[in-house]
């Protein structure tokens, strides 16, 4: 015996409102006009014997149950589109529509060659980005809003495949006048005393160099950032020294006057890109794709370094392609 069931056309307009908060907003959103909006779920509603939105001004809130049924009508949609992709995936052609997370540290710097390398090889991908911090993209990525996430390791990542892809070092960046603007390479020790600029709370970048040098250097605790531009910025301006990921450098330090780059003379303090995903995906194939298009951009990356970095040369290093 057939059950009735809530369409997948009303789970998804459901969600919407419940991302929204608002009906008028999700129904554009959705393409559809409001009074049909909330008929459908309406529907879904009595289908389903709960009430899954309290209607109150000025904003929509979720009822108990609701937040359950809208918790597994995003799963059911993801899967959904997993269908949908199936035949791709075994033919290996890059199409579809692809929701990739990525890091604000990484986003600028990678993502202009990624894009230009995967339209040459086939147009019809279609790349929705959402830029955003790690523990929230992977919140959406669990949650079946992304399809895939690129970030910086290590994260905790319990239940999602992890693909390392490179290592990338970090460069110590000092304004002239700087006790630490000196040449030749550094010493993690050389850094004791100093408050380093770093990023605000929540930027995975912030937390990498703290473990590079918590254990001698200290935080600039009135100055902190929330864009590695913001970062080179406060260092052009005299204001203190930070670490920066080498990809960075080119972009954020390129004709920049007055400024010290060093490398650290042992240790060589880095960072690992990787992608994740959901285990239960049926895209596998493309996101290895997407690996190595990434990797493949690394020697870009390792001869735009700008010139006058002192101390040791640093070094991009692929990671084996194997997923963890």
């Amino acid at each position: 015996m057939m059950l009735n069931m809530p369409t997948l056309r009303q789970l998804e307009y459901i969600v919407s409102v419940a991302k929204l908060r608002h009906f008028g907003r999700a129904a554009r959103a959705c393409a559809v006009s409001q009074p049909a909006l909330s008929k459908q779920i309406q529907e879904a509603e009595q289908l389903l014997g709960v009430v899954i939105f309290e209607r109150t001004r000025p904003k929509i809130q979720l009822t108990r149950m609701g937040k359950v049924i809208v918790e597994k009508a995003q799963q059911i949609l993801s899967e959904a589109q997993e269908l949908l992709h199936l035949s791709s995936e075994v033919k290996g052609e890059l199409v579809g529509q692809l929701r990739l997370g990525v890091i604000p540290t990484i986003a600028p710097y990678l993502l202009p060659p990624l894009l230009t390398s995967l339209r040459q090889e086939d147009a019809r991908l279609q790349l929705i980005l959402k830029e955003g911090m790690s523990y929230p993209i992977l919140d959406e990525l669990r949650a079946g809003q992304l399809d895939l996430v690129l970030l910086a390791l290590p994260i905790h990542h319990k239940g999602l495949e992890v693909l390392p892809l490179f290592e990338e070092p970090f460069v110590l960046a000092a304004p002239s006048g700087h006790r630490l603007a000196e040449s030749g390479s550094i010493e993690a020790s050389e850094l004791l005393g100093d408050g380093l600029l770093l990023m605000a709370e929540g930027h995975c970048l912030r937390d990498h160099a703290l473990d590079v040098c918590g254990n001698v250097a200290r935080e600039d605790m009135e100055i902190q950032a929330t864009s590695l531009t913001t970062l080179a910025l406060m260092v052009r301006s005299g204001l203190g020294a930070t670490l920066m990921p080498a990809s960075a450098l080119q972009h954020e330090m390129a004709g920049a006057q007055d400024i010290s780059l060093r490398t650290f003379a042992t240790g060589s303090p880095h960072r690992t890109i990787g992608l994740i995903w959901r285990p239960t995906t049926v895209r596998t194939r493309l996101f290895h794709h997407i690996g190595e298009r990434l990797q493949a951009i690394v020697p870009l990356l390792q001869a735009s370094l700008p010139q006058g970095i002192d101390g040791p040369e640093p070094l991009f290093t692929l990671c084996p392609m194997d997923s963890q």
